[in-house]
């Protein structure tokens, strides 16, 4: 049964949240849900298997949804990994995930595996993220005896077809027709830290993208899903946040990729055309961007930055982003480059902050869409003490989907800055926040209930404690002191250790301190 949570409702001018999406995939899906411009949908399970199918053993990683600190690089999300059984932990994860929509993308296919023979069964994992010594480590805890260990690719695996067709049964049957199948390509086209695109084809990419391209009609003959498009000179990006690799691509790709993903679950009338033009005009930026007519915004905002880093030196700095978005024929570039200029004349050290040229900049950034630079904006108006044109801007943006913009209407009506106080809506707002993950939303959230309404304390921080370390804390906090539940101290010790562990420091010192109290 899928759980209510209420994600098509609109309640008091609350922005109408995105049904929930499961990940079944690799770097791809996770970059275009979290780099994309916007990023409004809660990824509930987002699972790493390998596929074909979900035949063996593999290694796993699973989360509630992809936070803004692991999307950021700021976690170590994405090397918690752990040997599991996959028909356990993957396909009961998305059993029970209350997700309506699959994002689904195969790069895994183009990886070695370790072909590993104990317990009277082979067995397949993935090669690129275990060593020899950690497989044969990781079998003998297991208890068994390993007769061979060897590493082959994915077309040496026997019955892949059979395979193929047992996980998009699964995937029928979970998901109905609600499957969106992201086609991808290890790019022979590089963008370098200097902006220059150059051809990197080689054997292995073009061998790679055969077994690619094969599997991927494979799932989409077997699902007859819809699919995102993605051309053949894709380009990939020195400077994208995870490293430099040939599935890591172009920031444009990524808001391409989501704005057809919105496309397809929002059912928008005349979906097939609006896909078809949004593919014919990515083609073109990125034919563009070959022949040097058009920039690439991670690429040239990343290189302002480091240029900054490196020198120190501001006006340099300045001119190259002026310099950028002169050349850039790209409008989000543009409006994201007016941001960075903004900052840099804002915390600059040299003694020649300009706070009016910071404000001008920031906020032509923000009115263009930029969503970091509303965010920027709005903390401005805040500190300005303007809040009834802070109020006014943060309703705007939240309703284009900035998640920053809802915490900040939350907490306008919990403190009365621009409007008059309202507890439930202040509520209402800052739960919003919280469901997207905004983390000092959820702080605020928490602290609001424990005030005013202590009664549902419990239940909305058993809802968050999952992705959220602050939901744990309070959580921890109103066993401790009975807050809206029976006293238990051993539930808040173990609630405020777990806090603790994600790097709470209150709940360190306080699981400290009831530690020294029992």
């Amino acid at each position: 049964m899928m759980p209510d949570d209420g994600y098509c409702s609109k309640k008091q001018g609350v922005p109408e949240r995105k049904p929930p999406l499961d990940v079944l995939g690799v770097c791809i899906a996770r970059d275009v849900l979290g780099l994309a411009n916007r990023r409004e949908y809660e990824v509930r399970k987002y699972t790493r298997p390998s596929l074909p199918g979900f035949a063996d053993d593999e290694r796993v990683e699973e989360s509630k949804r992809l936070t803004d600190s692991d999307v950021e690089g700021k976690t170590r999300y994405l090397r918690r990994r752990k040997l599991d059984d996959l028909n356990r932990t993957c396909e009961e994860g998305l059993l029970r995930s209350g997700s309506e929509w699959l994002i689904l993308e195969l790069r895994t296919v183009s990886y070695e595996y370790w072909e590993a023979e104990y317990g009277g069964k082979t067995h397949y994992f993935l090669a690129n993220t275990t060593t020899e010594r950690e497989m044969r480590r990781a079998i003998r805890r297991r208890g068994a005896k390993l007769r061979s260990l060897r590493k082959i690719r994915i077309d040496d695996i026997p019955d892949t077809p059979m395979m193929v067709e047992a996980a998009c049964d699964f995937i029928r049957k979970r998901y109905g027709d609600k499957v969106i199948l992201l086609q991808q390509k290890e790019a022979i086209w590089r963008m370098d830290h200097f902006g220059n695109v150059r051809l990197n084809r080689t054997l292995e990419s073009e061998s790679m993208n055969r077994t690619i391209d094969r599997y991927f009609r494979m799932f989409l003959e077997n699902l007859g899903c819809q699919f995102v498009r993605m051309p053949p000179d894709i380009i990939s990006d020195a400077w994208q946040m995870w490293g430099d690799s040939p599935a890591h691509y172009v920031q444009e790709y990524y808001d391409y990729a989501y704005a057809c993903i919105d496309d397809i679950i929002s059912g928008i009338p005349g979906l097939e055309e609006s896909l078809d033009r949004r593919f014919m005009e990515f083609s073109a930026q990125i034919e563009a961007m070959r022949r040097r007519k058009m920039k690439s915004r991670k690429n040239s905002v990343s290189r302002v930055y480091n240029q900054l880093e490196k020198t120190g030196d501001a006006d340099l700095s300045i001119k190259s982003a002026m310099r950028f978005k002169n050349w850039a024929n790209n409008p989000m570039l543009e409006a994201e480059l007016d941001g960075v200029m903004g900052k840099i004349w804002r915390d600059r050290t040299d003694g020649k902050a300009d706070s009016e040229i910071a404000w001008k900049l920031i906020e032509s950034s923000a009115e263009n869409g930029v969503d970091w630079a509303q965010t920027e904006y709005l903390g401005m108006l805040r500190g300005s003490g303007d809040y009834g044109k802070m109020l006014e801007a943060a309703e705007r943006y939240a309703s284009q989907g900035n998640n920053e913009a809802i915490g900040f209407v939350g907490r306008a009506y919990k403190n009365g800055e621009g409007v008059m106080k309202d507890v439930k809506t202040a509520e209402m707002w800052l739960e919003e926040a919280s469901v997207r993950d905004v983390k000092w939303a959820v702080q605020e959230y928490m602290q609001l209930l424990w005030d005013s309404d202590p009664d549902i304390l419990v239940e909305k921080a058993e809802r968050f404690a999952g992705h959220s370390a602050i939901a744990m804390g309070f959580l921890g906090r109103a066993y401790r002191d009975g807050r809206g539940t029976g006293k238990d101290p051993e539930k808040a010790k173990e609630c405020l250790s777990d806090a603790a562990g994600r790097k709470v420091e209150w709940a360190k010192e306080e699981l400290d301190a009831l530690i020294g109290s029992v």
